[in-house]
């Protein structure tokens, strides 16, 4: 538990207090510099750029599959693709891509602010 002298009697009281419990005198204010405020995180905003480059990437995958499964490359896919992926499977990792990297834009803002 923090705690602080008080600046007329002497003693220790609880940091949270707003008068002192021995003497009865209150506090002055105190304002805190401005380096103890809340400041942005910087990890917040590492955290952010990873998520883009995260979202960037599943879009890439996602355009990457679309184009081979689909059969509009020249090269021919040697395994069967169900039609399942190119309905569901793709549009899901681009949607998820977009969400991701318009998630780490908001989360960079943040902290940025």
């Amino acid at each position: 538990m923090p705690t602080r002298e008080c600046p007329y009697c002497g003693k220790r009281v609880d940091d949270r207090l707003s008068s002192c419990i021995y003497c009865r005198e209150t506090f002055p204010e105190s304002r805190r510099p401005l380096s103890d405020q809340t400041q942005p995180d910087p990890d917040a905003a590492r955290q952010g750029t990873r998520r883009i480059r995260y979202g960037l990437l599943f879009m890439l995958l996602a355009a990457l599959i679309g184009y081979f499964a689909s059969g509009a490359s020249p090269m021919k896919v040697p395994v069967f693709v169900p039609p399942a992926v190119m309905k569901y499977f793709v549009p899901l990792l681009f949607m998820s891509g977009l969400a991701l990297g318009l998630y780490g834009f908001y989360q960079r803002h943040l902290a940025s602010s």
